[in-house]
């Protein structure tokens, strides 16, 4: 009982508060709120959840309402062709990126509406810093919510209840205004939706076609301003188009508006370009889109266009989009490839072993498949690796020692045989070797007789002294 009173007198006082406090958004912001974000959960910075809520008893439609970061791209819209969505009174509405969706379908009880992130690595609610909008159909802020700081693994951004039934939320429009909750806890997809009822325009004569949208330049060579163009084809044969009711609209989400200047018409099977200068609008140099509407109704299909080089026009020729480097602003598209540098009819022609090179535009040998080679000398042949000729390596033995020499086994060089000493009695089984005396020999004995000779003169003269 305790709990309800204080509740009670806390409503009160926010009550009050809120009727002296000056709203931080749109006046239409206490209609439908933000109650919940996680920008980054604990597997990945891709799972990601908004919560909105419709404060009041009345049904508010919100078909064409998208959700926006701070780099102004609409990452979520309720918008369909023949459905439309509406939120009842006292209901939620919880968006979901896919991978949330696909990694804990155990958060939500009814499946959520989700979205593609448009960034692979920090999703398209960055955790660290980020401002998320809500934007209803006619581009009018209708809530936002910043922060300039992380929240731990697993939490979420929660707005403070302050009554349960009916759900009443705190709206002062500042801080006070949250919590950070552990993730989890999250309402039920509350969303309706129906079945779209478009009547017909009585101002459109359905024997008059539309005009079309024909040619985009977005990134034309040097400056943009006066050079940027859209141009619109008119497809009757024998009528005129007035573009009063008629507008575009430009950007990655459509997100900008543009009226044709009054008392402009097309002529029949006419080619109409308006610049950038005429009408103030700005055709992104990486990727955008533009779209035509007749009374905020859109005609034919959102030309999409991506990456353009400089100079190259985004033209609808034959049945198709395509690249062309000839632009034609007010004029019947044509497709044309960028020229080369050099024209080849000016070029030298190719010798008659050579051609040109459809890459380099220069001239370069024609290689054949046969080739005459030089035949190789008698002692060489050709390399099957190399294609060239090597010399012979020759597998014959060494060349024989001279006389009087033997190869060593170990070597296997020459080298001179030792002779073995005379014996008197020949070896059995060996072959006894016949040679002179040595010379030394001789000079041995004559040594002796000498000497004999000397003693005996010695003795014979001692004889005779006697």
């Amino acid at each position: 009982m305790l709990k309800k009173i204080c509740g009670l007198f806390l409503g009160l006082v926010v009550c009050i508060g809120s009727a002296c406090v000056t709203p931080t958004h749109a006046s239409s912001a206490s209609s439908v709120i933000i109650t919940h974000i996680q920008a980054g959960g604990v597997g990945a910075a891709r799972e990601e959840f908004v919560v909105l809520y419709n404060t009041t008893a009345d049904v508010i439609d919100i078909s064409g309402w998208c959700l926006a970061n701070k780099y102004e791209v609409t990452f979520f819209c309720f918008n369909s062709e023949n459905t439309g969505y509406s939120l009842s009174g006292y209901s939620h509405a919880v968006i979901a990126s896919e991978d949330i969706f696909e990694t804990a379908p155990g958060l939500f009880e009814i499946p959520p509406y989700t979205y593609t992130v448009t960034n692979q690595s920090s999703g398209s609610i960055v955790g660290s810093s980020e401002t998320l909008t809500i934007v209803d159909a006619n581009k009018t802020s209708i809530d936002v919510k910043s922060w300039t700081s992380s929240l731990a693994s697993g939490k979420m951004w929660a707005r403070q209840v302050l009554l349960e039934e009916p759900r009443m939320y705190a709206i002062l429009g500042g801080e006070a205004d949250w919590t950070v909750e552990t993730s989890g806890g999250i309402p039920l997809n509350e969303v309706v939706e129906y079945e779209k009822i478009l009547p017909e325009d009585p101002g459109i004569d359905d024997s008059i076609l539309s005009p079309v949208i024909s040619e985009l330049l977005p990134n034309p060579e040097g400056t943009d301003t006066g050079s940027e163009f859209i141009e619109l084809y008119n497809p009757n044969q024998d009528h005129a188009v007035e573009l009063a009711n008629y507008t575009f609209r430009v950007g990655k989400s459509l997100e900008k508006t543009y009226t044709f200047p009054e008392d402009t018409a097309l002529a029949p099977q006419g080619y109409r370009a308006f610049t950038n200068e005429e009408i103030s609008f700005t055709l992104l140099n990486s990727t955008s889109s533009v779209q035509l509407y007749y009374n905020e109704v859109s005609v034919g299909e959102v030309v999409l266009y991506n990456e353009p080089a400089s100079g190259m026009a985004w033209a609808y020729i034959g049945d198709s989009w395509v690249y062309t480097s000839t632009p034609t602003p007010n004029k019947q598209n044509l497709y044309t490839v960028l020229q080369q540098e050099s024209d080849s009819s000016l070029l030298k022609p190719c010798a008659a072993n050579q051609y040109r090179s459809p890459e380099t535009n220069r001239c370069r040998s024609i290689e054949t498949s046969q080739t005459t080679l030089t035949p190789c000398k008698e002692n060489q042949y050709r390399s099957s690796e190399t294609n060239r000729c090597r010399n012979i390596v020759q597998d014959d033995g060494p060349a024989p020692c001279k006389e009087g020499q033997e190869r060593n086994p170990e070597t296997n060089r020459c080298r001179n045989i030792v002779a073995m000493t005379q014996v008197g009695q020949g070896v059995k089984g060996a072959e006894t070797v016949s040679e002179g005396v040595n010379w030394y020999l001789w000079l041995g004995i004559a040594g002796v007789v000498v000497a004999v000779l000397s003693y005996a003169l010695w003795e014979w003269r001692e004889e005779t002294r006697a």
